[in-house]
C-alpha cells in the first residue's frame, strides 16, 4: 500500500507544482524583507524568476510524461481533451459521473447560488476597495472549479463550496448597497485642514460675488427694486463673512445635497426580493435533500402505474443471502457497479469493483458477459470464479439493469480485444433491441441468456403477456437457450428479480446434467425436452 505513486503519478504534479510556486513565493518576500530592494527592480526580478520556475516543471513534466516515466490516469486527461479519451477509453465514458455537465443540473442544485455566484466574483474583482489573499483565493478557486465542472458532473461538489463562498460575497455587497439607501450614513465632520481650506474658498467665493454685485449697482438703468435686492445680498453676504471672522459660524453656508445610490423604497423592494429568494433557496435545498440525496441507493425507489412509490429491498435481500448461503472463499463476478456492495455487504471476493483503474480486468469481464456461455466458461474458469451476479429490471420495472449497461460492457471489451464490436449486437435496423428482433450475437450472450432465465414463463404484469419486459416494453418470446443452461444454474433471484445469481457448475456436475439431458431427450417426446432446471418464480432459490 505503499508506493511511489504521489511522485510517480502525474495526477499529482499540478499540487506538486503549486507547493514549489508558494515555496518559491515565500522565499521571495523573504529576501525581500532582507536584502531591501527597489520595489520595480524586486518585482521583475520576482515574476521573472517565478516564471522560469515554472518554464521549468512545465518542461520537465512533460518530457517525463512523454518518456512514459510519469503516468496520468485517463480521469485526469479527461478534463483537459474529453473527446479524445472518451473515445479511447470506454471505462471513463461509461460512468455517468463523468459525463459532462448539463446547464439544467447547475440549476437543479445550486438553484439561486447558481446566478449569485458571476455577481460575486464581479463583486470581489472590481467592487471591494481590498483584494485580500482570502479574496485572490476565492475568485480562483471559483474559476477553476467551474471550469473542471463543465467536463465532469460529479465535480459541481467541487464547485459547490465556492460558489457559494462568492454568492455570499454578493449578497454581502448586495445588503451594503442597501443599507446605505435605508440608513444614510451621517457626514463626519471636517478635518480642521479640510474646515480651514473651506473657509479660505468661502471667502474668495464672497469676494467675487460682492464685485459683481458692486458692478451691477453702478451700472445705469437699474431699478429702485433691483437695487434694495442687491444690497440685501450684500447684507447677507457681509453677514457670514462676520459669523465665520468671529467664530460663530466654522463651516460655509452651502448646502451639499446628500449622496444616494438608490432611493430608501427601491432598497425595500430588493431587500424583500432579496429576502423571498433565500427563502425559496433554502425550501428548494430541503426538497432535493429529501427528494434526491437521502434515499438510499441500495434500496430502489420505484413508482407503479397509478403513481404509488415502492420501495424494492432486492440488494440487501441477495447480499444477505450471499452472506449466508455461499462459502467464504467464494469469488463473485459482476459488473464492477457493485463490487463495493457485495463485498461490504456480502463479505464475499469480487472480481472487479468500484476501483476502475484496472481498464483490462474490467474488459475481460466484459468479455465474459458479451460471449456465449461456452466461451464466456473459459473466461470464468481462468478467473476463478464461483458465482455470477447479475441484475434485471424486466419484472420490476427498474431501468438501471445490466441489459441497459450491456452496450458499456461491450465497448469495454473491444478496447481490448477488437473482435467484440457494438454493431454485432444490433439489430437489423441499426438500434439495440432485445426480444424477437435481437440479433443471436445478442440472444447468444450470457448476459442475455442469465437475465431472461426462466423469464418467458413468468408474469410480470397482470393483463399483459408472460415474459413482458416492463423496461424494454416488449414481450420476450420462449427459446431453448433461456430455459436452459449448460454450465450454470440458477442459485437465487430476489423477490422483485431485481438480482438473480448462478452458482458455476463444478466438471463433474457439468457431466451428470449433460447426461441427464440426454436421457431425457431420448425417451421423451421433442415437446418436453426444454424443461427448465430450476424453479423460475419470483423468489425462488
Amino acid at each position: 500500500f505503499i508506493s511511489f505513486g504521489p511522485v510517480s503519478w502525474g495526477d499529482h504534479l499540478p499540487s506538486l507544482a503549486v507547493f514549489l510556486f508558494l515555496q518559491a513565493w515565500v522565499f521571495l518576500r523573504w529576501a525581500h524583507s532582507v536584502l531591501s530592494p527597489s520595489s520595480t527592480k524586486f518585482l521583475v526580478k520576482s515574476l521573472f524568476l517565478l516564471s522560469a520556475v515554472a518554464f521549468v516543471v512545465f518542461a520537465v513534466g512533460s518530457v517525463l510524461v512523454g518518456k512514459g516515466l510519469i503516468f496520468t490516469s485517463g480521469r485526469l486527461a479527461a478534463l483537459f481533451d474529453p473527446k479524445t479519451v472518451r473515445a479511447s477509453i470506454p471505462i471513463i465514458a461509461s460512468v455517468s459521473e463523468h459525463q459532462p455537465v448539463q446547464p439544467a443540473t447547475y440549476l437543479f442544485d445550486l438553484h439561486v447560488v447558481t446566478l449569485l455566484f458571476p455577481a460575486g466574483l464581479y463583486a470581489m474583482l472590481f467592487k471591494y476597495p481590498h483584494l485580500t489573499d482570502t479574496g485572490v483565493f476565492l475568485c480562483l478557486y471559483g474559476a477553476a472549479s467551474f471550469y473542471f465542472s463543465l467536463r465532469m458532473v460529479r465535480l459541481v461538489l467541487v464547485l459547490a463550496p465556492a460558489a457559494c463562498g462568492l454568492a455570499g460575497a454578493a449578497v454581502a455587497y448586495f445588503l451594503t448597497v442597501v443599507s446605505r439607501a435605508l440608513f444614510p450614513p451621517p457626514t463626519p465632520p471636517p478635518t480642521p485642514e479640510e474646515l480651514a481650506e473651506e473657509q479660505e474658498e468661502f471667502r474668495r467665493f464672497l469676494a467675487v460675488r460682492r464685485q459683481k454685485i458692486k458692478e451691477q449697482q453702478q451700472a445705469r438703468g437699474q431699478s429702485q427694486l433691483v437695487l434694495q435686492q442687491l444690497q440685501q445680498q450684500l447684507q447677507r453676504l457681509q453677514h457670514h463673512e462676520d459669523e465665520m471672522n468671529k467664530g460663530v459660524r466654522k463651516t460655509p453656508p452651502r448646502p451639499q445635497p446628500p449622496q444616494k445610490i438608490l432611493g430608501r423604497e427601491i432598497g425595500i423592494v430588493m431587500l424583500i426580493t432579496l429576502g423571498l429568494l433565500i427563502f425559496i433557496f433554502i425550501h428548494h435545498s430541503v426538497y432535493i435533500t429529501h427528494e434526491a440525496y437521502s434515499n438510499p441507493t441500495i434500496i430502489v425507489r420505484l413508482r407503479d402505474q397509478t403513481g404509488q412509490s415502492r420501495l424494492l429491498d432486492d440488494y440487501r435481500e441477495a447480499y444477505s443471502w450471499l452472506n449466508y448461503n455461499t462459502p467464504p472463499d467464494s469469488k463473485i463476478m459482476s459488473w464492477w457497479d457493485y463490487g463495493y456492495q457485495i463485498s461490504a455487504m456480502g463479505n464475499r471476493t469480487v472480481i472487479i469493483d468500484n476501483n476502475t483503474r484496472n481498464n483490462s480486468h474490467i474488459a475481460t469481464v466484459g468479455a465474459a458477459f458479451a460471449s456465449t456461455e461456452g466461451k464466456a466458461l473459459r473466461i470464468i474458469r481462468k478467473l476463478d470464479v464461483d458465482y455470477v451476479l447479475v441484475v434485471f429490471g424486466g419484472f420490476s420495472g427498474f431501468s438501471g439493469d445490466d441489459i441497459n449497461k450491456f452496450l458499456w460492457m461491450i465497448r469495454i471489451a473491444g478496447s481490448l480485444n477488437p473482435k467484440f464490436k457494438e454493431t454485432d449486437y444490433f439489430a437489423k435496423d441499426g438500434r439495440y433491441r432485445v426480444g424477437s428482433e435481437a440479433p443471436p450475437t445478442l440472444r447468444n450472450s450470457l448476459m442475455y441468456r442469465l437475465s431472461y432465465h426462466g423469464f418467458p414463463d413468468v408474469k410480470s404484469v397482470e393483463g399483459r403477456e408472460e415474459g413482458y419486459d416492463r423496461v424494454r416494453d416488449l414481450v420476450i418470446p420462449k427459446e431453448k437457450g433461456l430455459t436452459r443452461l449448460n454450465f450454470l444454474e440458477e442459485a437465487f433471484t430476489s423477490k422483485n428479480w431485481i438480482v438473480r445469481i448462478f452458482r458455476v457448475l463444478p466438471p463433474s456436475a457439468r457431466d451428470r446434467l449433460r447426461f441427464r439431458r440426454s436421457t431425457n431427450h431420448t425417451t421423451n417426446s421433442p415437446a418436453s425436452s426444454s424443461i427448465p432446471t430450476v424453479e423460475s418464480s419470483p423468489g425462488s432459490t
